[in-house]
């Protein structure tokens, strides 16, 4: 992807204002038109980079503790659109992200090991590729989203050659 710089910081030319702004405070924003959520991009298949991920707890007690990972499309015309995926780290939850590392490449003795930390699973995930399976479900009235799991890049390529 090209990349291209302003106000001294590196931005997808995607990203990047339409106009030259040297105070944002006089940008013009033109919101007519702007949707105040995003379309999802609908039920698929798509290959996916780790943008980030995060510990974190839940919200409502017992506050148990999660991963919370933001994925980019990287192809395709939704490249570049966000999709958002949480495993669970408690006990009874650790399958879902230990399937979630292994879909990314993990090395299956890395990821068995007792001493791995989360610290660890954060900094190593970053950059790493699967394949987002995503479905769409409504939350308050509106249809969203929903990653259900990733699987092996790879994988997306053996079904794209099966088609």
């Amino acid at each position: 992807m090209t990349q291209q710089t302003y106000e001294g910081q590196d931005t997808p030319a995607g990203n990047a204002p339409k106009e030259d702004v040297q105070n944002v405070g006089d940008m013009k924003l033109g919101l007519g038109g702007v949707s105040t959520s995003p379309e999802p991009i609908g039920a698929g298949t798509y290959r996916v980079e780790v943008a980030s991920v995060k510990p974190a707890l839940g919200k409502e007690p017992p506050h148990n503790p999660y991963l919370a990972w933001q994925l980019t499309v990287v192809d395709g015309e939704k490249a570049g659109r966000k999709l958002f995926l949480n495993t669970g780290l408690t006990i009874q939850s650790r399958w879902a992200t230990k399937r979630t590392l292994l879909a990314l490449g993990f090395d299956p003795a890395e990821v068995d090991n007792p001493d791995l930390t989360v610290s660890e699973i954060c900094e190593a995930a970053i950059g790493t590729e699967a394949a987002a399976v995503v479905v769409t479900r409504m939350y308050q009235g509106e249809p969203r989203d929903n990653v259900s799991k990733l699987i092996p890049a790879d994988a997306l390529a053996q079904l794209e050659l099966a088609l």
